[in-house]
């Protein structure tokens, strides 16, 4: 990941390793669920805490980035050359198979209008369901806040400041965050902007503002372990408290915590991680991570398939789980390399009457 302020560049190696972290966890919470009938709660921890900790490292970044004022033209270019065409390409190939393949699939289906609203990042209803607003591809729910945020950023490009521009954001977001208290959850279009969904947004904008005034630069190394005790006892919670059967907001807070409390880890030691290169291997997986999050339930689906074809027994459950893993990886390398390396080339080529600006991964 890299970063342009001015003219200080910086790379955070730490928040990239992270970036890797959170689509790992996606990806082992989708390859356990994906043979089980009835997954357990525990298995749902896993995804909804690595999107918990997208969102705040995404909040982070498009803030951090974004110091005064920018041309929002050529932010919105970099940031639909820098999502769409891959989550196109994946929901497009999703379609075709649906609609030759269905077999294949548990409860994925296909219908124009479904999938025009899917490529045009807005909420829909899956066919046949009454409140689940996902769109054709699953994990494309979280790209919707992504772009919703993307557009509401761009309402104050003219801020001088990016404490002002945090005000207002703040403002803006803790509105429709607050709405969510007095509306049906998943129980309408409104309702999936009106979301809790939007604070670890919020929290990443405002981590970006003490990274800017060099908040954890000062970090004490004899407080790490208290810091990695907060991370270890909020993931703990995560894992043993039954946080569905508590009220959304409380859930909600619960995973902000948790994502808060590792993302001001990560920044707090990324000192100790600049010496690494950048063909380290945990490095790579988040330059990946993208492509990770989006192919990964193409390799989950086959990768499964091919189990159950076997006729494997329940020994061999841990090492399909791995290969699996593994499998997601490689191709997400491939995905990075073959489609978002040359989309990326494309988006830091100058624009007419514009500067050149670094691309962040």
């Amino acid at each position: 990941m890299q970063t342009n302020i001015g003219s200080q560049s910086e790379k955070f190696y730490s928040v990239q390793i992270l970036r890797g972290l959170a689509a790992l966890l996606v990806v082992l919470g989708h390859t356990l669920q994906h043979p089980i009938a009835e997954p357990p709660r525990i298995l749902g921890v896993f995804g909804a805490y690595g999107v918990s900790i997208f969102f705040v490292i995404s909040g982070f970044i498009i803030s951090y980035i974004n110091a005064g004022r920018f041309a929002p033209v050529s932010f919105l270019w970099r940031r639909i050359i820098r999502v769409v065409p891959l989550y196109w390409i994946c929901t497009i190939f999703l379609a075709f198979c649906a609609i030759y393949l269905p077999s294949l699939f548990k409860s994925t289906s296909f219908t124009p209008d479904y999938l025009i609203r899917s490529l045009a990042f807005l909420p829909v209803l899956v066919p046949g369901t009454l409140d689940d607003w996902r769109p054709l591809l699953k994990p494309g729910w979280s790209l919707n806040y992504e772009m919703f945020f993307y557009l509401l950023f761009i309402l104050f490009w003219w801020c001088e400041s990016s404490l002002r521009r945090s005000i207002l954001m703040s403002a803006v977001l803790g509105v429709l965050i607050a709405g969510a208290f007095f509306v049906e959850r998943n129980g309408s279009f409104a309702a999936f902007y009106l979301n809790f969904n939007l604070m670890p947004f919020l929290a990443g904008m405002w981590l970006a503002e003490l990274q800017r005034r060099g908040f954890w630069s000062g970090f004490s190394v004899n407080s790490l372990p208290v810091l990695l005790f907060s991370v270890a006892v909020s993931i703990a919670l995560l894992l043993s408290v039954d946080l569905t059967a508590l009220p959304f907001f409380i859930e909600s807070l619960a995973y902000l915590i948790a994502s808060i409390l590792l993302v001001v880890t990560a920044l707090c030691t990324d000192r100790w991680f600049r010496h690494l290169s950048p063909g380290n291997l945990f490095i790579q997986i988040g330059d990946s991570s993208y492509s990770l999050y989006l192919t990964h339930m193409f390799v989950v689906g086959a990768g499964w398939a091919v189990f159950n074809r076997l006729g494997l027994g329940d020994w061999a459950f841990p090492f399909a789980v791995v290969g699996i893993i593994v499998a997601s990886i490689v191709g997400a390398k491939i995905s990075y390399l073959i489609i978002e390396k040359p989309f990326m080339r494309l988006g830091r080529k100058k624009r007419p009457s514009q500067q050149p600006v670094t691309q962040p991964t």
